[in-house]
């Protein structure tokens, strides 16, 4: 905030699930006055599983927002008191039947920084086995799948499949990357 001062905020939206803020600013330079539009959603957290055999278990599930079926990864909200592996574990659980042997932290992410204030952990669970059935949320609709995680990575590079939600696709790179995958590209 070193070139502006924030001199009001308005809630515009109060939720549990999101927050709209109009912030007033005002340059330090040329005193003009701005306005500024913050969202606040909770912090999610995605999970890339992997198997023994490095291949990633995702999903595919109908987006309303997008009006079409997309490809991603395991996610949802980190709940108050949990951590981002936590969060992870329950999800991955949730949402697919699976577990892993071993939950590593990879990094942070914030999508879209300049507006939106939440942020986006990206877990990896490795050598994930199915458990159990999915328990999943009455909105939920989503349908696992399985496949080599360096073509999944080739898929997205060569803009194959539905993965289009920025998210999934760091975390499936970022991943794939740190697993040492040489995938080829066109």
């Amino acid at each position: 905030m070193k070139n502006y001062k924030k001199i009001k905020r308005e809630n515009l939206v109060y939720s549990d699930f999101l927050k709209v803020y109009k912030d007033t600013l005002v340059n330090n330079k040329s005193k003009n006055k701005i306005e500024y539009f913050l969202t606040k959603k909770n912090d999610v957290v995605m999970v890339v599983p992997t198997t023994k055999n490095n291949d990633l278990i995702y999903l595919k599930q109908f987006v309303y927002a997008l009006k079409r079926k997309i490809s991603c990864v395991p996610a949802g909200h980190i709940e108050k008191g949990e951590t981002p592996l936590e969060a992870g574990k329950r999800e991955l659980l949730e949402e697919t039947g699976y577990t892993a042997e071993k939950f590593e932290y990879v990094t942070k992410i914030f999508e879209y920084p300049t507006q939106d204030l939440h942020t986006v952990h990206i877990i990896h669970a490795k050598n994930a086995k199915k458990v159990q059935r999915q328990h999943l949320e009455e909105s939920e609709n989503l349908k696992i799948f399985k496949k080599p995680i360096k073509d999944v990575y080739y898929d997205i590079v060569n803009k194959k499949n539905n993965w289009i939600s920025a998210g999934p696709i760091i975390s499936v790179i970022l991943v794939s990357y740190r697993l040492g995958l040489k995938v080829q590209t066109p």
